[in-house]
């Protein structure tokens, strides 16, 4: 017999006229009790600072009070979720390594403290929310714990009963054929990069970064080293967003690893890889050391650059120039191999020169953010309806994905069957 009782009345939440940090109540947190789940209470104010992180993180811009009601309702609902799953947890005697909370967390205080333009804003906004950063800190331990324990109950009961096998595969691939879109066209481009570099300066910035970087292992908070030098968050990458040797670079990060300095066209950074999904999409932020260069410098690389595509077009292997005259560390011990690109993802400079090159052929010397590039094309591959080997591995992830989420709904709703929880009115 379901013991569910959902008890939903008018929220009418005045938060249109509020303090600067936005959709923020003023000063006070009304301890109220929003929901009960079989023994434990969630409390109107875990709602609130669910909306304040949500604030914090820009997410919450643009939306009216009618728009903020919904969200504060839709966040009740998952609060309710989480608590039953974490009991189910808990239950069967699932824990989480208390380093692995404490990591978490410092984490996730830190994205929150770096979206504020310094420490005093992001106090001012912790006071005007009438909560303070252990409280934050605390309601983070929270979260992290909960996530954890999902995350393992989800694995015993859930994910390992799941499976797609090769034959379902084929039977998807066969019947939604027509719906799966043709892989783009790809090119697999070498180049040669020369980047304008005042070498004085160079020296000076790779200093600072191991300086930098020296300060992070000794365990100092990466918002008080960057306070010192530049960076901060970045964002979400995936595949092709980024400079290829940055990119190589994230490859080989985990979580929470910082990279060694590493060069780009514009001076040293640390890397540090915040968050990696299934996907292969990484949250990223970085330390930034910047090495200013003249307009003398520019046009020496440019020169250089020329140069480079002259020795090619002399008949010097394209390999050998980019070994010599390459900036770039990642790519110049392979010849200057980019690997396959698709050419939607191409600068447009780039992507404009092709139509009109030959495989082997070497384009104009092209200017972008990082430096001056020569390429060479070294193979095409026109796109086109994608075979069941192209697509079978996709496939099979998004129908893993379907089945585990159809899996997790009839699972939660069993949970649910067998709980006391009441969704209690609050107003304001």
């Amino acid at each position: 017999m379901t013991r569910l009782k959902r008890k939903w009345v008018a929220v009418g939440v005045p938060l249109a006229a509020l303090c600067v940090v936005g959709w923020l109540h003023a000063g006070e947190v009304v301890d109220r009790i929003a929901a009960v789940v079989n023994e434990r209470v969630i409390l109107l104010s875990e709602v609130d600072e669910k909306v304040f992180i949500l604030q914090a993180q820009g997410e919450l811009q643009g939306k009216d009070s009618t728009q903020v009601a919904g969200i504060r309702r839709d966040i009740l609902d998952r609060l309710v979720e989480e608590e039953l799953v974490v009991q189910r947890a808990k239950s069967r005697g699932l824990t989480v390594e208390p380093s692995e909370v404490t990591e978490a967390v410092d984490k996730a205080v830190e994205k929150v403290r770096s979206s504020f333009p310094d420490e005093a804003a992001f106090q001012a906004a912790l006071a005007a929310e009438g909560i303070s950063l252990l409280q934050l800190r605390e309601r983070y331990q929270n979260d992290v714990e909960q996530e954890r324990l999902a995350q393992r109950v989800v694995a015993q009961e859930i994910r390992s009963k799941v499976e797609v096998t090769t034959e379902e595969v084929q039977k998807y691939y066969k019947e939604h054929h027509d719906e799966i879109p043709p892989s783009p066209p790809e090119v697999r481009l070498a180049h040669i990069v020369v980047e304008p570099q005042n070498p004085k300066e160079m020296a000076a910035a790779e200093a600072a970064i191991t300086r930098a970087r020296e300060r992070l292992e000794a365990g100092e908070e990466f918002a008080a080293v960057v306070a010192d030098y530049n960076g901060g968050d970045l964002g979400n990458f995936c595949a092709g967003d980024l400079d290829p040797q940055i990119e190589d670079v994230l490859a080989w990060l985990q979580p929470g690893e910082l990279s060694k300095p590493t060069r780009s066209g514009q001076g040293w950074h640390i890397f540090e890889v915040l968050d990696r999904d299934d996907k292969g999409c990484v949250t990223v932020r970085h330390l930034f050391v910047p090495v200013v260069t003249s307009e003398e410098d520019v046009r020496l690389a440019a020169a250089r650059a020329e140069e480079a595509r002259t020795h090619v077009l002399a008949g010097e292997q394209f390999a050998t120039v980019a070994a010599d005259m390459s900036d770039d560390d990642a790519t110049r011990e392979q010849g200057g191999d980019l690997g396959w690109a698709p050419v939607p993802s191409l600068l447009p400079e780039v992507s404009a020169q092709l139509d009109s090159l030959g495989v082997g052929d070497v384009s104009r010397v092209v200017r972008s953010e990082r430096g001056f590039h020569v390429f060479q094309l070294l193979e095409r591959r026109e796109g086109g309806e994608m075979s069941f080997e192209e697509i079978r591995d996709r496939l099979r992830q998004f129908m893993e994905q379907q089945k585990l989420e159809e899996a997790y709904t009839t699972w939660l709703n069993a949970v649910k069957d067998s709980a006391y929880v009441e969704i209690i009115a609050w107003s304001r």
